[in-house]
């Protein structure tokens, strides 16, 4: 469903940031979708009412962005790998020393 009237005027202040922008209620997925030129699905809003965090998210998702979007995914991604590669690396220094411990307790 095609929203044009809200409360605190979205659907209006999304068309400020681009002319193609519609605001949509999708009843079967119980969501809000914001659809641009020939109603292509281009994004997918979290939120469970009509929002002013939806302004943000659609101006945060512009495509004039996609640089500072794969630097911010590069960032995030490299910091993951170093916590799981600590995370692994602690989990088998405890488990070696578990078992030294285990197998010098034996012999004495």
């Amino acid at each position: 469903m095609l929203i044009i009237n809200d409360v605190l005027d979205v659907a209006k202040r999304l068309k400020e940031i681009d002319p193609e922008y519609t605001l949509h209620y999708d009843f079967k997925k119980h969501r809000f979708e914001l659809r641009g030129a020939r109603d292509q699905l281009l994004l997918v809003f979290p939120y469970d009412t009509v929002d002013v965090r939806m302004i943000y998210k659609a101006r945060e998702t512009r495509i004039e962005r996609i640089n500072d979007i794969i630097r911010e995914m590069d960032a995030y991604n490299e910091k993951l790998t170093e916590r799981r590669a600590r995370e692994a690396e602690n989990y088998y220094q405890d488990l070696l020393k578990e078992k030294a411990e285990r197998h010098y307790a034996k012999k004495r």
